[in-house]
């Protein structure tokens, strides 16, 4: 357990955990140094979509209840705007 989808507070997200299954579902990598509102657009609609019980079946790291957050937290990206800052 790495601790949880947010980690270390002040807006920090675990990308390292979730990215094999959010780059099965969307086909955009979290490892990149930025992730443009538009790309975090294409994010949300591809998490919308996709089956949380089948993705965390395939991917084994993820939950059905955390690809369902992650679907959330890239719905919320896409109606305010936002982009994501990778860091490493």
């Amino acid at each position: 357990m790495c601790g949880g989808f947010h980690s270390g507070g002040g807006g920090s997200f675990r990308g390292k955990v979730y990215d094999s299954a959010v780059s099965d579902v969307t086909g955009i990598s979290l490892y990149q140094e930025w992730i443009s509102p538009e790309e975090a657009r294409q994010m949300a609609a591809a998490l919308q979509v996709c089956d949380p019980e089948k993705v965390a079946a395939k991917d084994g790291d993820v939950t059905a209840y955390e690809v369902r957050n992650l679907a959330v937290f890239f719905q919320i990206c896409a109606e305010r705007g936002l982009g994501l800052f990778g860091w490493s």
